[in-house]
């Protein structure tokens, strides 16, 4: 029985387990149930129930259902609670989204976005919407010319390890309106590194740009402004440190804005004045007050002083602390050096008025003297002291102003007075003439207020004008005895007057009777009468002279000579036209010395023409003259200026014929060069070139410096040396033959040999071993043979180059880098100075390769007959027209007396050399159109001087 009721406990207490989990894994799962009590009463009882004392075998598994509930119970609670605090974070991250003053948003490298917070409408004016369909990417909205920086700003952040990056860049919204924006975004990859996502915020910073820009411009305004000014505007600290400058102060002082800044104020004072003005700044910089036009001296950099004036006022935090002063600086000097002028000046024009020899008197407007100069004060001694007295009472002793006072009229009209006027002089027996002359005194207002008084004695000029009477009869005495005949028309032309000589010319008696009379009553043959009333009226008419008419002329006994004639406007004050003055010189003396001098040149001309020497005149750089022999050699050259000559210069010469010309150009004397030319209107059709040996030489021709340039045709002489250097090459030729033979015929004689010893041995089989060794050795003699062929072979086979831009400091490197090994062995060291920056040259890198090595190789060879190793320096530099390489060592050098042949083929002066290496090396130079030089070396040595056109050519 107790059995059975255990066992129906157990059931209960199970059922009451079960439904409180129910009930509390419910409460968890749902919420709005709300039953937490009954499911803890149903824990609770299910616990009391196990709790009870049950002992039975059956109770243990139960409890460990018990304990799984408990555990899926917990597992619940935890998962709940993470939903719940996720949930938590969710809200709290769409209030904060919500709530920030910023645009949240999830994108991809494409431009498309894939979340957008609600504001994106109200920011750019576009629905979310458009953005989520994809019908707008952003993209769209960012300015084209803003990418190019977005996308690098992406791509730099690929490169770090947390992706994230600030941009800023605009965009046009739907309004049209454009906005700056601030956008901070981090990259989000996905494996294996592809970029997956974007996610950021985006900042409105369009107020924050504007008051930036608004800041610039500010502060452009203020620079303008200070950099525009007339003045200098500084700033400097507490301690009198200049921290800004305006560059006016170069204007100034002479120094660069930078070059004061950190300097203290005062050291720019004169040191003079340092001291004094140094005090006097710094007491006003305890004070902290403002100050004004502080005056003080400079010292300008080149040493003269410079006076300012000085304002400032204090720069104070908010606390009034000084933190230093801002203000600016007027040069002053020359105000200062005006007010000192200006003192200068009234001392000085007080001097003048007292020195001036006219009689000067100021009036006030009731005649009252106010001042008299020193002049009228000594006129008048017996009436001292004049000022203060009426002018009437000291010039007239009178007590009342003259009838027709020229004071009077003046303050009455304010127009100024002259008239001559006569006075007695205390200290003249004789009355004395005056030039009265009145000015009236005027103020600001414009009222008149006095009267300036100034006679000047006109006594000598009186007894002057009967001097210039005299002087007029003098001058009409000279126009008589001129060897030029003169005269003088009218605007009518008619003869107002001339002198004796053109009297004379149309016989009067005297130049009285031709006055009034016009050409046509002169005894002139009618067409000369015309011509000449018509040059009287061009010349009126234009108010221009005609000058040196040169032109022949009867005269009145039927004579004709040749006059140079020159007619002027006669020009009245106002510069208008009052007639015609004519000049005329008779010149038939000098047409008879010209004629002459064209009868000495005209003979002169046909020796020059008839000289077997080609002769040109260039003349500010125009061909003037050529003779005939000139045209012989190049056809009548249609030519303008001396550059022309270049039209028929052989092609090979016209660099030369350029330097030729530039010789002229620059008037160089003295010019000598020898050129090919292509003579035009050649009858020959293939133009075969002539050489000329021209000489420029500096002479005078017709009165003006110009260039005389003989020509000489030196084509027999240039052919006559060719047959010489044919010669000299045949006899070149024989000496390679001779060495090819030689070279040949030693391994001939030693293959002959051998075959005489194989022919001996050829039949005994205990002979075999040293008929084998004997045929060996004559096969290599035979490839010694083979080898001479060989190299003979490739010198006289044109090289093909295979020509491209080259790095020849890299050729140069990589020659010394193969030599390296046997130059070690040698004990020759090698240094090299390659120039930076070296121009590329079309060359055959291998070839050029080529060449260096065996340079270098012959210069060791060189160094080891010395037995004691040696140096070598290889040298790339830029030429102006070629790329130069310079190898030299420190050997024995090159004989004088051979250096002129090294580079023949086959010659050599070692035994075991062959001659043919620097021949090889010159072949490959030449053909790259480039040049060997060889010198003594600095070093001791030899030096060689490759030279390499930076021009592509071909083959020499």
């Amino acid at each position: 029985m107790r059995f059975k009721y255990s066992i129906l406990y157990l059931l209960l207490s199970i059922m009451i387990i079960i439904s409180g989990s129910m009930f509390f894994i419910g409460y968890f799962l749902y919420e709005d149930t709300r039953h937490l009590f009954v499911a803890f009463a149903g824990m609770l009882l299910g616990i009391l129930g196990i709790g009870s004392g049950l002992t039975f075998s059956i109770i243990r598994p139960l409890r460990q259902l018990q304990q799984r509930a408990f555990g899926v119970i917990r597992n619940i609670s935890q998962r709940k609670a993470g939903e719940r605090a996720l949930r938590e974070s969710e809200e709290n991250y769409r209030l904060l989204v919500k709530q920030i003053p910023a645009l949240v948003f999830k994108g991809y490298a494409d431009w498309s976005v894939d979340f957008f917070d609600e504001k994106i409408e109200a920011f750019a004016g576009y629905p979310k919407a458009e953005f989520d369909a994809r019908n707008l990417t952003w993209k769209d909205l960012v300015l084209p010319e803003d990418q190019p920086e977005m996308k690098r700003r992406l791509l730099e952040a690929l490169k770090k390890k947390n992706g994230a990056y600030v941009r800023e860049y605009r965009i046009r919204k739907k309004s049209g309106e454009i906005a700056w924006l601030q956008e901070r975004s981090q990259i989000f990859l996905q494996p294996p590194g592809r970029l997956g996502y974007i996610s950021g915020v985006f900042f409105d910073i369009t107020d924050r740009k504007h008051g930036e820009e608004a800041l610039r411009q500010s502060e452009k305004r203020f620079k303008d402004i200070a950099d525009n000014a007339l003045q200098w505007v500084w700033e400097v600290d507490a301690r009198g440190k200049f921290t800004y400058s305006s560059p006016m102060v170069e204007n100034l002082l002479g120094y660069k804005p930078e070059e004061i800044l950190n300097h203290n104020f005062y050291e720019f004072f004169h040191p003079d004045d340092r001291e004094k003005l140094k005090y006097a700044a710094i007491e006003v910089f305890a004070a902290k007050s403002p100050f004004r036009e502080f005056v003080n001296r400079n010292l300008h950099q080149d040493g003269r002083s410079v006076w300012l004036s000085t304002s400032g006022t204090p720069i104070l935090d908010d606390q009034g602390r000084l933190l230093g002063y801002r203000g600016a600086d007027t040069d002053i000097t020359e105000r200062l050096q005006a007010e000192k002028a200006l003192q200068e000046n009234e001392r000085f024009l007080t001097s003048v008025f007292a020195s001036i020899q006219d009689h000067i008197t100021i009036l006030d407007q009731d005649l009252n003297i106010v001042r008299v100069n020193s002049v009228r004060d000594r006129a008048y001694p017996q009436e001292r002291p004049q000022v203060g007295k009426k002018c009437y009472e000291v010039l007239h002793h009178a007590n009342r102003p003259c009838q027709d006072c020229s004071a009077l009229r003046t303050l009455a009209t304010g127009e100024p007075t002259q008239r001559i006027v006569t006075l007695g002089l205390p200290h003249q027996e004789d009355p004395r003439y005056f030039n009265l002359s009145t000015f009236p005194l005027i103020n600001t207002a414009g009222e008149v207020t006095g009267v300036v008084e100034v006679a000047r004695d006109i006594t000598g000029q009186k007894q002057a004008e009967e001097a210039v009477r005299e002087r007029e009869s003098m001058l009409s005495l000279v126009i008589n005895t001129v060897p030029q005949v003169i005269f003088w028309k009218d605007l009518n032309s008619v003869y107002l007057g001339c002198n004796q000589n053109y009297a004379r010319a149309a016989d009067l008696a005297s130049p009285a009777e031709i006055v009034g009379k016009t050409e046509h009553e002169l005894p002139w043959r009618s067409e000369e009468t015309e011509v000449y009333v018509a040059e009287d009226r061009e010349v009126m008419q234009t108010g221009q002279a005609k000058y040196h008419q040169v032109a022949t002329r009867q005269l009145a006994d039927g004579r004709q000579i040749w006059v140079d004639g020159t007619k002027i406007p006669l020009l009245a004050g106002d510069d208008t036209v009052m007639g015609v003055l004519g000049v005329y010189e008779d010149i038939t003396e000098r047409k008879q010395l010209e004629a002459a001098i064209q009868e000495s040149e005209r003979r002169f001309r046909g020796l020059v023409e008839n000289l077997p020497l080609g002769i040109t005149i260039i003349q500010e750089g125009r061909l003037v003259y050529q003779n005939p022999e000139q045209e012989r050699l190049f056809g009548h050259l249609q030519i303008q200026t001396c550059r022309d000559l270049l039209l028929c210069v052989h092609p090979d010469d016209v660099a030369k014929a350029e330097q030729f010309c530039l010789a002229i150009a620059a008037d160089l004397c003295q010019t000598d060069i020898t050129l090919r030319f292509l003579p035009l209107n050649s009858a020959n059709p293939e133009k075969k070139s002539i050489w000329v040996n021209c000489r420029a030489s500096c002479i005078d021709y017709r009165g003006q410096k110009a260039m005389l340039i003989n020509m000489v045709d030196v084509t027999r002489t240039r052919e006559l040396e060719f047959l010489m250097r044919v010669r000299e090459k045949m006899a070149s030729l024989g000496q390679v033959a001779a060495g090819i033979a030689h070279e040949i015929r030693n391994p001939l004689s030693g293959i002959n040999v051998f075959l005489e010893s194989i022919k001996e041995n050829f039949q005994d089989p205990e002979n075999a071993g040293d008929v084998v060794e004997l045929i060996e050795a004559a096969q290599s003699t035979s490839n010694k043979i083979e080898g001479v062929i060989k190299r003979v072979l490739d010198f006289s086979r044109p090289t093909e180059l295979r020509l491209a831009l080259s790095d020849i400091n890299q050729a140069v490197d990589d020659a010394i880098k193969l030599s390296a090994t046997k130059l070690r062995k040698e004990k020759v060291k090698v240094d090299c100075t390659l120039a930076a920056d070296l121009p590329r040259v079309y060359a055959d890198n291998q070839l050029l390769e080529q060449t260096i090595i065996n340079m270098i190789t012959n210069a060791a060879e060189a160094l080891k007959a010395t037995g004691k190793g040696g140096r070598i320096h290889i040298a790339t530099q830029a030429a102006k027209d070629a790329v130069l390489i310079t190898i030299k060592d420190s050997g024995p050098g090159i004989p004088p007396a051979i250096r002129d042949k090294i580079f023949d083929p086959f010659f050599t002066t070692r035994s075991d050399g062959s001659g043919i290496g620097l021949s090889l090396c010159q072949r490959i130079i030449t053909d790259h159109g480039g040049t060997i030089e060889v010198a003594p070396a600095d070093l001791g040595g030899t030096q060689f001087v490759i030279r390499l056109p930076r021009e592509k050519r071909g083959p020499a």
